[in-house]
């Protein structure tokens, strides 16, 4: 989970993947469980696929899934509702 969060901070802040394993470093030092496995900065770069693949993947469904019509008087009851 460690590792994951790591790579997942690493992704969000744009920072370099050579950082990585420094970092993991760093957590382990400080105490954290970092596990043995995945730690190499080729997990980044496979971990920015995998969440590249799902964003697509969600887009896609909601892209094609159709828009929620709302009825007249739901309207009607949500702005007499936003008034009070």
């Amino acid at each position: 989970m460690v590792v994951r969060r790591e790579a997942y901070r690493i992704l969000k802040t744009g920072a370099s993947h050579l950082s990585f394993q420094q970092n993991l470093a760093v957590l382990d030092r400080q105490g954290l469980v970092v596990g043995d496995i995945n730690h190499s900065r080729k997990f980044v770069s496979e971990f920015t696929d995998s969440v590249a693949t799902v964003l697509q993947e969600r887009q896609k469904e909601l892209m094609q899934s159709p828009l929620e019509v709302k009825k007249e008087n739901d309207l009607n009851e949500n702005l007499i509702h936003r008034k009070h």
